[in-house]
Parts: C-alpha cells; sequence; structure tokens
C-alpha cells in the first residue's frame, strides 16, 4: 500500500493511537509504556504492533520479558503526515465534525461559541477556534445531520441532532473520506473553489521549467474535476516505481502531497501545482524512457485541469 492507502487504513482505528503514541515517544518503547500513552492493556498493544508490523510501519520485538516497539522509516513517515492532517488537513476537518456532532448528541443545544471555548471532542494540536467549530456546523446543518440557526454575529445556535447525525456516529460514518472518491455517504462538501494561477515558463524537454511567470485568475475545481485529477493522481503513483534512474522517494512524496490537498474540503490548485511540479522537476531526467515519458505526460494532464 502507498502512504495514502496507509492513512485511510488506519483513519480512526486504535492501530493509529499506538503508531502517534510510538512517534510521540521517539524511539523504541515497552508495550506497557505505549499501553499507558493510550489506555490499552499491553497484551492489546502487541496485538495492535503486530497489525503495523504486517505493514512495515513497526518493528516489533518480543520476549520472554516485555515486547518492544520502534517505528519504521516508512512509520515515520506515515505518523508524521497523520500528525499533519490533524493539524490543518482532513483529519482535523473530520475530528471537528464528529466534535460537534457528539456535543449535539449529548447536550442537546449547543452554540458553537460556547464550544470552541470549552472544546469537549478529541484534543487537536493547534486548539480549535471558533472559524472551525462554525464551519462545523454549517457543514453538518447543510447535510442534515443537525438542526442549527445562524446569528449575525456568525455563531451558530444548535437546537438538535437528526436521525442523520445519529446514524454518522452509530454507524462510523467518515464525514471527511480520505483516500477514496464520494459516494452518497460521504457527507463530503464538493463545494467550487476559486483560486489564482502560477504558470512557470520556459520548457526542458517535456518538462515546465525556468523563470516564473504569474497569471492572476479564476480557477475553479468543481466535483468532476476534483475526481478527474484524483484518479489521475492515484494512476501516476502507481508508475513510479517502473520509472528508473530517478529519485522514487521524492516523486512519489511529491505526488502523496498533492492526493492529500486534493482530499481537503476545500482543495487549492495552486498547492496541487506546486506539489506535481515538484514531481515532475524529479522525473526531468527520466523522459527519454518510455515510463517517464508515459507519469511526465500523465502529470501535465493534471496540470491542464488545473
Amino acid at each position: 500500500m502507498n502512504t495514502q492507502q496507509l492513512m485511510a487504513s488506519l483513519a480512526d482505528q486504535d492501530t493509529e493511537r499506538l503508531l502517534l503514541a510510538a512517534h510521540a515517544r521517539g524511539t523504541q518503547s515497552t508495550t506497557t509504556e505505549l499501553g499507558s500513552d493510550i489506555g490499552e492493556e499491553p497484551d492489546y498493544v502487541s496485538e495492535l504492533a503486530r497489525q503495523l508490523k504486517q505493514v512495515n510501519l513497526v518493528e516489533f520485538l518480543e520476549t520472554l520479558g516485555e515486547d518492544y516497539v520502534e517505528l519504521s522509516p516508512t512509520g515515520r513517515s506515515v505518523a508524521r503526515k497523520i500528525e499533519q492532517s490533524f493539524a490543518s488537513g482532513g483529519r482535523r476537518t473530520e475530528a471537528i465534525r464528529r466534535g460537534v456532532l457528539e456535543a449535539m448528541l449529548n447536550k442537546g443545544r449547543v452554540d458553537s461559541m460556547a464550544l470552541a471555548q470549552n472544546w469537549t471532542g478529541r484534543h487537536v494540536d493547534p486548539p480549535v477556534d471558533h472559524d472551525e467549530v462554525a464551519q462545523a456546523f454549517e457543514f453538518l446543518k447543510k447535510n442534515d445531520m443537525i438542526r442549527a440557526e445562524g446569528t449575525w454575529q456568525g455563531v451558530f445556535l444548535g437546537i438538535g441532532i437528526t436521525s442523520a447525525g445519529r446514524d454518522a456516529l452509530e454507524q462510523g460514518v467518515r464525514l471527511v473520506t480520505p483516500g477514496s472518491a464520494p459516494t452518497i455517504n460521504d457527507y463530503r462538501d464538493m463545494r467550487d473553489q476559486s483560486n489564482n494561477l502560477t504558470q512557470h515558463g520556459g520548457v526542458m524537454g517535456a518538462v515546465g521549467l525556468g523563470n516564473q511567470n504569474t497569471i492572476t485568475g479564476s480557477v475553479t475545481m468543481g466535483p468532476h474535476e476534483v475526481e478527474s485529477v484524483r484518479q489521475d493522481l492515484q494512476s501516476a503513483l502507481s508508475m513510479v516505481q517502473d520509472v528508473p534512474e530517478i529519485d522514487h522517494q521524492l516523486v512519489t512524496e511529491a505526488i502523496e502531497d498533492a492526493l492529500e490537498e486534493v482530499e481537503k474540503d476545500e482543495p487549492k490548485p495552486r498547492m496541487i501545482r506546486r506539489c506535481v511540479d515538484e514531481g515532475l522537476r524529479a522525473l526531468s531526467t527520466s523522459t527519454g524512457t518510455a515510463a517517464g515519458a508515459s507519469l511526465v505526460g500523465l502529470l501535465q494532464g493534471v496540470l491542464g485541469t488545473l
């Protein structure tokens, strides 16, 4: 599995909690220590570690005494991306939306300002602010998961949770779906976005290089464009290892970063373009090969969509 697939498979799982706890410790740790960190028994931590070992995210040493867990290089990379997602990406959005739903379920009536000031959902860093909570209220109201009214001050007054909201909590419905196309159950807000576009001048081989000429204009990514870019990037990711004589890790990370941006509620074309450009620069020596030319062409197609 690639990084995006690993992150998707770990989302909201105890294995993710263990991975992040091991990353926070930064060194080889016992299952007793990690169990204390995540509130689980050592035997269960060992079971989780075995699962993570199967996908090469940890090194797991079992002894007659303690069992030991240490992140692999891949595990550290995935943990960093998950932490970034909780700081400013899809996992943060998911946690805040779920926190609002849980507050509505437990309290019945909640206002967004009071909830932001006394956040009861999952701890995230940096702390939740009112704008984020208000955006979550707006999303949940739009998708008929809560009943709420907005005020002229920008505060939302939550009146109650709907059956759809209860179902989302009880069934563990993802409120932001990582690494997959939207479905009827995703409740994904695919609003069109407008952003500025930076176009690069000069061409070397098949890769755009040279001086940057900034063109200020409106670029709209609707649901069809988002899905097209997602599919092309996923295809490109699967082709990287077939291209000879390149820095595979650099190209892979550039494409994965672009995919991570695509999965956000409000993907920014300029950020996707920046990641794709980085991948194309790393591919500049590969255009003489069939695999390299195919991958470059696919990524340039992504730029064309943006």
